[in-house]
């Protein structure tokens, strides 16, 4: 290789990696992490205070295995006999498909479709058998059992299937600034949509039961481990707030930082933290967050509600989202707290935040 060449191709390595390093920093700059340690090395300084090490982050909770996601479903068979006596009924086909192969291997999602037509067509054979034959009463006693098993499957297809599980996996990083900023509107509505179809199935309302676009939904839902994420989020934001409040507790347990109530040079640099990094920064990502959050929690909350849950996703829930001290209301708290600190802080020289 000419010297030309060699320092050519030296050149053009030496821009790759200035450029990797730009593209690293860059993306760094818009991540959580940048967001948090930036305002609480601001926030120290300003304070003039000492800040002590983020304490070890403790483990959130698994989402529960398959295993103990899963409600056991007893099979309901037919025999040959009674299925050649349907041949009057569209409900043969069906029972036919379901038999194939194919059928055996059917995910979460395709049975519960599979078992609610099946209900609606076995109707319709009803009103074509005679009450008084055999056909008739063993065909009633088959649809008896899988309406009230309908509530299982419907759950098996939904907290307890691959694309819940996948949504809600912790192998995820804590949402950035620029996701914080999406609205999740199609994941809304996709679990909003789940919803309205157990609404349907489990008040028998099987002519508005939408299978046609079931697929379409559990695409967005499995899409993205968006709830792992926010849950990361939550906790970051939690244990970073708590130690920024620690630190402007320091602040306040010494002498005021104004003198009667007077600015001074000091309150002005505490006061541009507050405005450019606090207001101007991390209190639209904790608003976005807690948008995010607010919604999407609604939302599971709403099908977790309509359903009959394991014993394991009961725990689980609970510690996410329904009890005090549970992840959303650990968040909730510590945003409030934050806040009444900095009203504190603020108030000794004549300020009151807004």
């Amino acid at each position: 290789m000419g010297i030309r060449a060699f320092l050519r191709r030296c050149g053009v390595l030496f821009l790759i990696g200035i450029s990797v390093i730009w593209l690293h920093a860059c993306q760094s700059s818009k991540s959580s992490s940048h967001l948090w340690e930036n305002y609480l090395y601001r926030l120290t300084n300003s304070l003039e205070v000492e800040r002590s090490p983020l304490p070890e982050v403790p483990l959130l909770p698994p989402y529960p295995q398959k295993s103990q996601l899963e409600h056991p479903i007893p099979s309901i068979h037919i025999s040959l006999l009674e299925f050649l006596r349907l041949s009057q009924c569209d409900l043969q086909r069906y029972i036919g498909q379901r038999n194939s192969s194919l059928g055996q291997l059917m995910e979460a999602s395709q049975k519960w479709i599979y078992e609610v037509e099946f209900i609606r067509l076995a109707r319709q054979c009803l009103e074509v058998l005679p009450p008084s034959s055999e056909d008739y009463g063993r065909l009633q006693q088959v649809v008896d059992q899988k309406v009230v098993l309908l509530p299982l499957v419907a759950w098996n297809a939904t907290f307890a299937s691959p694309e819940f599980s996948y949504l809600f996996s912790l192998g995820a990083q804590p949402i950035s600034i620029e996701q914080a900023r999406i609205n999740p509107v199609e994941l809304k509505e996709a679990i909003g949509r789940l919803a309205v179809n157990v609404t349907n199935s489990s008040q028998h309302h099987y002519h508005l039961f939408d299978g046609h676009s079931l697929e379409s939904h559990y695409a967005v839902i499995g899409s993205r481990k968006q709830v792992g994420a926010l849950r990361l989020s939550l906790q970051q934001a939690v244990i970073a707030l708590h130690q920024a409040d620690s630190l402007l507790r320091q602040r306040l347990g010494n002498k005021p930082l104004c003198f009667n109530a007077q600015a001074n040079p000091r309150f002005r640099t505490v006061n541009t933290v507050f405005r450019k990094y606090y207001i101007g920064q991390v209190q639209p990502y904790l608003a976005q967050l807690y948008r995010q959050a607010e919604d999407i929690f609604y939302a599971l909350n709403d099908l977790y509600l309509s359903q009959k849950a394991t014993e394991p996703f009961n725990i689980f829930w609970q510690q996410v989202y329904v009890l005090n001290n549970g992840e959303w209301h650990k968040f909730q708290r510590a945003i409030k707290s934050h806040t009444v600190l900095w009203q504190r802080l603020l108030t000794q020289c004549g300020e009151l935040p807004h």
